[in-house]
């Protein structure tokens, strides 16, 4: 082929590599510019800690332990419309194996503060709290509506773990009674691909109104 013939292809090439460039720009974008999310979680304070909650119908106060896990975008552009859910809760046995809690439905999680389940954005390199449930004094759980469940077989000095689900179901699932748990948590974006962990939850039914000394001996939360 002669130089002329190069030459008069130059602008044929270059229409093709802005015809490609044009239909396939979305793709390319994303395949270099893109969010990250990652799920992680301490348990200590910010991301546990020791609160008061009032009842506005009657007033009444109590001691509660709110646990929130941080949904963070390590990416280079920033994550739109984020929602965080809960898969799939697994209770073990007496045995020591993890079966299904066959009961339990997936749902989303609130975002702390917002109480809404989907976050409008998170920007690069920063993180956002999603609430994972809450613990208040069991002597005074009666008094909030929606805090106990009649067929749990748990005194008035044990505690149960409320789940933030976006509803809290009449089944009771949302409510966790002392026990060893596995839950696995999925964070994903409009933008950006899933994240999946797995959080690893002992409940072991022990009030503590001291903050170091409930995190310590009364519920243990580690991601696995």
């Amino acid at each position: 082929m002669t130089i002329s013939c190069l030459t008069s292809l130059g602008p044929f090439v270059a229409a093709i590599v802005a015809l490609f460039i044009a239909i396939f720009h979305e793709q390319l974008s994303r395949l270099f510019w893109h969010p990250t999310l990652e799920i992680r979680f301490e348990n200590q304070p910010p991301d546990s800690n020791l609160m008061p909650v009032t009842n506005i119908r009657s007033g009444a106060q109590a001691d509660c332990y709110y646990f929130r896990i941080r949904v963070y975008n390590t990416g280079n552009t920033r994550a739109e419309n984020v929602e965080v859910f809960i898969e799939e809760v697994r209770r073990r046995g007496a045995d020591s194996t993890f079966e299904r809690w066959r009961n339990f439905i997936p749902l989303n999680l609130l975002w702390s503060h917002y109480q809404q389940p989907y976050f409008p954005a998170i920007p690069q390199g920063t993180y956002k709290h999603c609430d994972l449930g809450h613990i208040i004094d069991p002597g005074r759980r009666q008094e909030f509506p929606g805090e106990d469940y009649a067929p749990y077989a748990v005194t008035q000095q044990q505690t149960l773990l409320y789940l933030a689900l976006i509803v809290p179901p009449s089944t009771g699932i949302y409510l966790v009674p002392p026990g060893f748990y596995h839950l696995t948590i999925v964070a994903v974006a409009a933008n950006a691909r899933l994240t999946r962990r797995t959080i690893e939850i002992n409940q072991t039914g022990r009030w503590f109104p001291n903050e170091p000394d409930m995190l310590r001996e009364g519920i243990g939360i580690r991601l696995l």
